[in-house]
């Protein structure tokens, strides 16, 4: 008695992992072959998000050095000549139109060499991305293998065993000793 329950158990568990197995295949497959590329393909892509990273900060810190030289510059020169930082907002209105553009050109250099930052940090995230992506990929295409050897091992099973284990194909057939048995009733009349 106790060794039907316990063969009842296994058959159970058995068709569990099958199913289970075959779901679990169904998910990670396409996820596997969509996260695969080729190793060229990769190194070349971040071959040029690393190039577009190091010309973000070179163009950032190009932009400070711009900025830091502007007074030396010949046309920029003659405009921010009189300019004074200590300027309060009362008196914009005396400015003229030279320093005015010498404080636009200051402003404008800032806001470019902040969005190159910002720039340069965007492309870097996107690399680290890339690379975490790339080993989610060799993962789950060794989990998928895994699987894949797991329904083999489980279909191997079943063929050898096709006679003996009982509805196999339709999980919604009842357990062993659900099943009625015409010449136990018999006998027990």
């Amino acid at each position: 008695m106790i060794s039907n329950r316990l063969h009842d158990d296994l058959l159970q568990d058995f068709k569990e992992q099958k199913s289970i197995i075959k779901e679990q295949i169904q998910i990670f497959d396409p996820l596997a072959s969509s996260l695969r590329k080729p190793a060229a393909y990769r190194l070349v892509n971040k071959s040029i998000l690393i190039f577009f990273e190091v010309l973000c900060y070179l163009l950032f810190l190009t932009t400070l050095a711009f900025i830091w030289l502007l007074p030396h510059v010949f046309p920029f020169s003659i405009a921010l000549q009189a300019l004074n930082f200590s300027i309060s907002i009362s008196d914009l209105q005396q400015l003229s139109e030279s320093q005015l553009a010498g404080i636009g050109i200051y402003f404008l250099a800032t806001l470019i060499a902040i969005q190159f930052f910002i720039m340069a940090r965007l492309v870097r995230k996107i690399r680290l991305k890339n690379s975490v992506l790339n080993v989610a990929g060799k993962h789950i295409k060794t989990l998928v293998g895994q699987h894949l050897k797991r329904k083999a091992a489980i279909e191997s099973i079943e063929q050898r065993h096709f006679n003996e284990i009982p509805s196999l194909a339709n999980p919604s057939a009842p357990y062993v000793n659900e099943v009625p048995n015409p010449g136990f009733e018999e006998e027990s009349q």
